[in-house]
């Protein structure tokens, strides 16, 4: 019975780790940082940086960067502000390719059993 699991379990463990792929960055607007808990920047001189818990204040931007250090700058200096979201596409592709292994691996799992009851 344990090894009946492998080939399904092992396209559960590859759709789980593909979970990332269902979402990309998207540009934003400034007004829309707060509702996002992490955001891209791209600044007028092409360094790019994560924030976490960015907010607006005046025309300066605040987040905290991957140390946990707090990042001010002037919202003249950023070129991009990017966010992730949910692409809908890749989404779909996903589900469908990991159903499709799912039924693959069952059936093959099927296969073996009958012809090892035989």
């Amino acid at each position: 019975m344990r090894h009946r699991m492998r080939p399904a379990l092992a396209a559960l463990m590859v759709g789980s780790l593909c979970c990332a792929s269902c979402t990309s960055y998207r540009q934003i607007e400034p007004a829309d940082i707060l509702s996002h808990e992490e955001i891209r920047i791209t600044t007028d001189l092409g360094y790019e940086e994560s924030l976490w818990e960015p907010q607006v204040h005046a025309d300066t931007l605040i987040g905290r960067v991957a140390s946990g250090d707090a990042l001010l700058l002037p919202l003249d200096n950023i070129q991009d502000i990017e966010a992730r979201k949910i692409d809908v596409l890749k989404t779909t592709a996903l589900v469908v390719v990991t159903a499709g292994l799912a039924a693959v691996a069952y059936l093959v799992v099927a296969a073996a059993a009958v012809q090892y009851s035989n």
